[in-house]
């Protein structure tokens, strides 16, 4: 886990530490890192309300969740992720459904790989 993300999420956890305080008793403390700030599930509609809003806001196209899970994989093989580190990520069951997903993202690599491999090689 990258340290800012760390840091935020540690942030975001001190000001669940004061909703719970706040909530008292009536506070449904399930153990989730996102809820409401009763501890409740947050409801899915409002959940993609509120990323819809984010993306309007930036003024990006709208994008499923999915497409930015979708995103992240590409951009992480592009930067050279290793595949299986980027399928345990993903929670993929094996390596074989990143690879059948994500293959046409592999072949525009295959070039600068060999490059590399002939340059230490030829030297």
């Amino acid at each position: 886990m990258p340290d800012q993300l760390a840091e935020r999420l540690k942030k975001y956890k001190r000001i669940q530490d004061m909703e719970r305080q706040k909530w008292g008793k009536v506070h449904r403390d399930m153990g989730m890192v996102f809820a409401r700030e009763d501890g409740s599930f947050i409801d899915p509609g409002t959940l993609r309300d509120k990323y819809y809003g984010i993306l309007g806001e930036k003024k990006i196209d709208r994008r499923t969740f999915h497409a930015l899970r979708h995103t992240f994989a590409t951009r992480a093989l592009e930067a050279g992720v290793a595949i299986k580190v980027v399928s345990n990520i993903l929670g993929h069951a094996g390596v074989q459904i990143t690879l059948d997903t994500y293959s046409h993202v592999l072949p525009e690599f295959q070039s600068t790989e060999m490059n590399q491999i002939a340059s230490y090689i030829v030297g």
